[in-house]
C-alpha cells in the first residue's frame, strides 16, 4: 500500500479552510492508501496519529501528534529512532502561506519526494497577485487595470483609476484583508486595513454589475482535463471571506448558465494559462465579466479550496479519483526530472589547491 502525507494547516491566514480541505481529502482516500496527515504549526512539521479529526486540530495536543521531518525520501521522526517511512507522494492542502507560494513545493524537490502541486515558480509567482498580472499581461491576457501602492503617497496614482476601487493584499488568499473604496478617504481606510496583511497593496478598478466565473484545470497523463464552470452570485460588491464561507454565502451555479461561446473562451484561455504557466496539480482561475460583455482573468489558485473537486462532477470525477490523479501525475513528474542530469564532474575540487584561496584581512 503506498504511503501518501496530506499537508495542511501552516501560518496562514487560510489556515482554517486548509483543514477542511484536508479532512476531506482524507476521508475520501484513507481506506486506498497509508495516510499520513502532516499539520504544520509554528513552522514545524507534525504526524497527526490516525484517524484525523477536527477536534485534534482546534484542541491542539502534542499527544495527538509526533514531530518530523522530510529527507531522502522520507518522513523522519524528529528526537527518536524510530525508523523513517518512505513517502510515495504528498498532497499538498495548504491555501495560502507557505503551502501555496512555493515554500512547501521547495521543501518537497530538496527532500526528493513527489508532490501534487504547482512547483516553485509557478507557486510563487500566482500568490503574488502584482507579480501574476505582469506575467499574465505579457502573455497578452486581458487584466483588470491596476495600480501597485507601499505607501500612502501611492495612493494618488491609485485614484487615477476612477472609483470605485477594489483594494487587495497582494499575497493573501480567500479573499482576505479585501475592501472596496468608493472615494479617497475609503481608499485610504482600505489601504490601511489591507496593509495588515501585506507591505504591497493591489488596487484594481472596480467592475460595476459584474459576474464572476471559474474555471479548473489539472493534467491526468499528461492531458489537461478542464472542469465545468462555476458562476457566482453574491450579494455583496464583491466575493468576500464571508461570501465563500459564512452561513449566508453566495449562490453557485454549476455549470454556469452562458453562452457556447463565452463557456469556449473560458476553457480556452484557462488551459493555455495552464499551459503557458508550467502549472501542475490542480488549479482554480477566477474570471470577472463585466456588464459590457468583456472577460477578464482575475487570479489563478495553484491550491484552491476543496481542491476545486467539486467543478469535475459533471465530468464523472469524485474528490477520491481527482486526488489518485494528482497523485499519478506527481510521482510521474518526479521520475522524468530524476532523469534528468544533475552532476557534473569535471575534477574541479580533487584538483583544487585551498593554499591559493585569497583570504581577506581587515585593515
Amino acid at each position: 500500500m503506498k504511503n501518501y502525507v496530506i499537508t495542511f494547516g501552516g501560518d496562514s491566514c487560510e489556515h482554517d479552510v486548509s483543514v477542511i480541505t484536508a479532512l476531506s481529502a482524507y476521508n475520501a482516500i484513507n481506506q486506498q492508501f497509508n495516510i499520513l496527515p502532516i499539520y504544520l504549526k509554528n513552522a514545524k512539521f507534525y504526524l497527526c496519529k490516525n484517524p484525523l479529526k477536527i477536534e485534534k486540530i482546534v484542541n491542539f495536543s502534542k499527544k495527538d501528534f509526533s514531530e518530523v521531518c522530510f529527507s531522502g525520501g522520507e518522513l523522519r521522526f524528529v528526537g527518536k529512532r524510530k525508523k523513517g517511512v518512505q513517502v510515495d507522494c504528498a498532497i499538498n492542502c495548504n491555501h495560502g502561506g507557505g503551502g501555496e507560494n512555493g515554500a512547501l513545493a521547495g521543501v518537497f524537490e530538496l527532500a526528493g519526494i513527489p508532490y501534487t502541486s504547482a512547483g516553485v515558480f509557478p507557486s510563487a509567482l500566482y500568490m503574488d497577485k502584482v507579480y501574476g498580472k505582469h506575467f499574465l499581461e505579457k502573455k497578452k491576457f486581458p487584466v483588470v487595470p491596476y495600480k501597485v501602492c507601499r505607501a500612502v503617497s501611492d495612493l494618488s496614482a491609485a485614484e487615477t483609476l476612477g472609483f470605485p476601487v477594489i483594494v487587495k493584499p497582494a499575497r493573501q488568499g480567500s479573499s482576505i484583508g479585501i475592501g472596496i473604496a468608493k472615494d479617497a478617504e475609503e481608499l485610504a481606510k482600505a489601504f490601511d486595513f489591507a496593509k495588515r496583511f501585506d507591505d504591497k497593496v493591489l488596487v484594481e478598478k472596480a467592475l460595476e454589475g459584474f459576474t464572476e466565473l471559474n474555471c479548473a484545470a489539472y493534467l491526468r497523463g499528461g492531458e489537461i482535463m478542464i472542469s465545468d464552470i462555476e458562476k457566482i452570485e453574491t450579494k455583496g460588491d464583491f466575493y468576500d471571506f464571508d461570501s465563500k464561507y459564512g452561513a449566508g454565502g453566495a449562490s453557485r451555479q454549476i455549470p454556469a448558465v452562458i453562452e457556447d461561446k463565452l463557456s469556449d473562451r473560458i476553457k480556452r484561455i484557462t488551459a493555455e494559462i495552464y499551459r503557458y504557466s508550467e502549472l501542475r496539480g490542480v488549479v482554480r482561475i477566477d474570471f470577472l465579466l463585466s456588464s459590457t460583455g468583456k472577460l477578464y482573468v482575475n487570479e489563478i489558485n495553484t491550491v484552491p479550496g476543496s481542491l476545486a473537486f467539486y467543478l469535475f462532477k459533471g465530468q464523472g470525477i469524485n474528490l477520491s479519483e481527482l486526488i489518485c490523479d494528482l497523485a499519478e501525475e506527481g510521482i510521474a513528474e518526479y521520475e522524468r526530472k530524476k532523469e534528468k542530469i544533475t552532476c557534473f564532474k569535471e575534477g574541479i575540487l580533487s584538483d583544487f589547491n585551498a593554499s591559493k584561496l585569497e583570504i581577506g584581512v581587515k585593515k
